[in-house]
């Protein structure tokens, strides 16, 4: 039998080589519902090329172009938030897989791990925490990770995702405080984009950077040795003129 998925930021570099997977195994998987936020014309194609039974704009805006895009067309069209919430959760989807970039795929991850669809979650978010060059190498750590999400209760994960989203905004604290800072980043990070790892640390000119040239998120595990160097690189140094 076939997996019906619902595919979450299906105009992106991501949901773009999850269709390419669907293009290939016909026979496999077929598409029920592709979302974005503001792509509505890349969407209204896809949409058409892969027979989707409904898709959802984000972007509240784009929801007549959208619309009239897709008009003669048995495609149902839905936007905002709450219609991701409702789709992700939907009886005629068996897997759901999240191809949205950062804080924006946190509210319907909830919503999929809420309805019992964890998962895709457990199969791509740990792999999505290395960078691609890493991962052949890293089989065993990322297999561990997704081992950890199977074993851990849904409500836990929810739980853990909404603190992500309801935690305070803590910016303008760390710049005020006098405590020396530290930030690592991976630059092939797929759940804090390069784009916004380098608005962070413009926006922290208090911080001393640290810039990991092959590693994602999981900087720790895929280069260790030059993570440790740089924490003790930073604990080694006074109240010298930080470098970025």
């Amino acid at each position: 039998m076939k997996q019906r998925i619902a595919l979450l930021g299906s105009t992106g570099s991501i949901g773009i080589q999850t269709l390419d997977i669907v293009r290939e195994n016909p026979g496999l998987f077929e598409i029920t519902t592709l979302t974005a936020h503001r792509n509505w014309e890349r969407l209204a194609r896809q949409a058409v090329e892969f027979d989707a039974d409904s898709v959802v704009i984000a972007d509240e805006r784009r929801y007549d172009a959208l619309r009239q895009a897709l008009d003669g067309t048995s495609i149902k069209v839905y936007a905002g938030e709450e219609a991701l919430r409702q789709v992700v959760q939907s009886g005629q989807v068996d897997v759901v897989v999240n191809a949205l970039v950062g804080y924006a795929g946190l509210m319907p991850t909830i919503a999929a791990v809420e309805a019992g669809k964890k998962d895709a979650l457990a199969r791509v978010a740990p792999e999505a925490g290395f960078a691609p060059e890493n991962r052949p190498r890293m089989r065993d750590e990322i297999e561990d990770l997704v081992e950890q999400v199977f074993v851990t209760e849904d409500e836990g994960i929810a739980a853990l995702l909404r603190g992500m989203i309801e935690r305070p905004d803590r910016n303008e604290m760390l710049r005020r405080s006098a405590v020396r800072q530290l930030f690592i980043f991976g630059k092939h990070d797929g759940y804090i984009p390069l784009e916004k790892a380098e608005a962070l640390a413009a926006a922290h000119p208090q911080a001393r950077i640290a810039w990991l040239e092959h590693s994602g998120h999981m900087g720790f595990l895929e280069e260790p040795e030059i993570t440790a160097r740089a924490l003790l690189d930073f604990m080694g140094t006074e109240n010298e003129p930080e470098s970025r």
